[in-house]
């Protein structure tokens, strides 16, 4: 019945059609790798610091890392997938990493599963083509689905857009909470902020030779994400709101890669919008395509298309969206606004555990870009060290903020744009929860001496011991710096919020085991 309705809801929609299901299973190919080479970086950046700082790796990592070169080299593609819908977010939890990245990964790996994307460009078309145990096996997952026909391959893509939509939904029920957003000065206070936009100091110019341009910029821009986020399973049903769906949305996730610091969350959506979005407008393999596939590479990847099983199990994907539509609506009474009021005093202490387990699957509303993620770029620690016996004035600059409050790299590049200190287990796991942590911080003292300051401090101190590999004995200088860069003001600018004034400072020494 589920799949019926989905059916005629498409067919009244503008929403894009497959009219190949050969060419969008290549085109999975592709971004299937694509996806995992941006993963793999990622996931290893945060397993080598891992052990690095605690001097052991985690199971959870490694295994994960594991799962995603199958994942990338396609061998058995089912089973993985699978796999890592689960292990991308305990190992995110294990190191303290989780984003909303990682929650918008998941629901891109339901979609690779579900669509069985392995028939193009993976090991397991190499493995199929030959009899034995192991291609037995391999067959034995896609016979689960099947492969799809065209109208079954849109129904998945716009279910996947329908769960995208909804969270987008929830996340828009918050901003209208927020004054930032209520009040059009998210976008404004968002470009200039040193800690969340890579060219804060650019747009901060613009600000303040063009002050009415800025508060029509963020105004206009916060209207058309607000119609985004709160219309965009309506507006499908609209040839001018399909259009705008499609390409505001790839707008703003390339905006977000290149002017905001986000880490691999842009990345991930842009691969997720291009997959669902922008079906083939071919039946058939166009020149482009076919010079293409005659490279020697692609060629021996490619797999024919009697490989994998032809028939198709709708039940099975009918079984799934029934449970997940189930599952859609508890998300909806336990995360949204309102709502989850008065489901919390029905489930009480179980709440928690139910809000966990939509976690871990995929599901949650975005809190983002709202008062406390604006104000992060208003109170920020500077480290400093020298060796002991080094003159005083030769300290060298700890690389993971600097002075204006922006982000640093340890190795002086920003891999694959991710603005993360070259590590979300710097990131995420420190520098974010200081800057959230801080801001409604009165005694700075007591905060850095015996709160959750302290541990920070400890904590990038430990780590950039040993990630420069330092031996002797080092004295460390912490400056931590604060100004009111998120206050903005509509119709004029007041560049004097940009300075900055020392709130703490310390001093120690520590010899890669003992502060002193």
């Amino acid at each position: 019945m589920l799949g019926e309705l989905a059916h005629k809801l498409i067919e009244k929609s503008y929403f894009p059609k497959v009219k190949s299901v050969d060419y969008e299973l290549k085109k999975a190919g592709v971004l299937r790798i694509l996806l995992g080479l941006i993963i793999f970086v990622r996931f290893y950046q945060i397993a080598d610091d891992y052990n690095l700082y605690f001097g052991e790796y985690s199971w959870f990592g490694f295994i994960n890392l594991v799962l995603i070169v199958f994942f990338t080299l396609g061998f058995s593609l089912p089973f993985v997938t699978t796999l890592l819908l689960f292990f991308v977010r305990f190992s995110d939890g294990f190191a303290s990493t989780g984003t909303l990245g990682t929650t918008i990964l998941i629901q891109t790996f339901f979609v690779f599963l579900l669509m069985n994307s392995g028939e193009y460009y993976s090991l397991d078309s190499i493995i199929l083509k030959k009899k034995n145990i192991v291609s037995k096996f391999i067959k034995h997952q896609y016979s689960i689905i099947g492969k799809h026909n065209n109208a079954s391959l849109t129904k998945l893509y716009f279910f996947a857009f329908f769960v995208y939509g909804l969270i987008s939904f929830g996340a828009i029920v918050l901003h209208i909470q927020d004054n930032y957003w209520i009040n059009g000065l998210t976008v404004k206070s968002l470009l200039s902020n040193s800690y969340l936009s890579s060219f804060f100091q650019e747009f901060r110019w613009v600000e303040s030779n063009y002050s009415m341009f800025t508060s029509l910029f963020s105004i206009a821009g916060g209207i058309i994400q607000s119609v985004f986020q709160l219309l965009m399973i309506v507006l499908v049903f609209f040839k001018a709101g399909n259009f705008f769906v499609k390409w505001w949305g790839m707008k703003f996730f390339i905006i977000s890669l290149f002017f905001i610091n986000l880490s691999y969350l842009p990345h991930i959506e842009i691969i997720f919008w291009f997959l669902i979005f922008f079906p083939s407008k071919f039946t058939q393999e166009n020149k482009f395509t076919q010079s293409v596939y005659k490279l020697s590479f692609v060629k021996n990847l490619r797999s024919q298309a009697s490989v994998l099983p032809n028939k198709f199990n709708g039940g099975i994907l009918g079984l799934f969206y029934s449970a997940y539509g189930l599952i859609l609506v508890l998300f909806t009474l336990v995360f949204f606004p309102v709502i989850s009021n008065y489901t919390s005093n029905i489930l009480g202490s179980k709440r928690n555990i139910v809000r966990d387990l939509l976690y871990r699957s995929g599901l949650e509303i975005p809190a983002v870009f709202n008062n406390s993620d604006l104000s992060m770029g208003d109170c920020w620690m500077v480290i400093y060290r020298k060796k002991e016996s080094t003159k005083e004035n030769n300290w060298d600059l700890v690389p993971i903020s600097a002075e204006d409050g922006r982000r640093i790299t340890y190795y002086g590049h920003n891999v694959l744009g991710f603005s993360n200190h070259n590590s979300d287990f710097l990131y995420f796991g420190t520098s974010l929860a200081y800057r959230r942590k801080i801001i409604n911080v009165k005694d700075y003292k007591r905060f850095h001496e015996k709160g959750f300051g302290h541990k920070s401090i400890i904590k990038r101190v430990k780590f950039d011991y040993q990630k420069k590999n330092l031996t002797e004995t080092y004295f460390y200088k912490i400056i931590v710096y604060k100004n009111s860069s998120s206050k903005v003001i509509h119709w004029e600018s007041n560049t004097e919020r940009h300075n900055k004034k020392v709130v703490y400072t310390t001093k120690f020494k520590y010899n890669g085991s003992i502060f002193f």
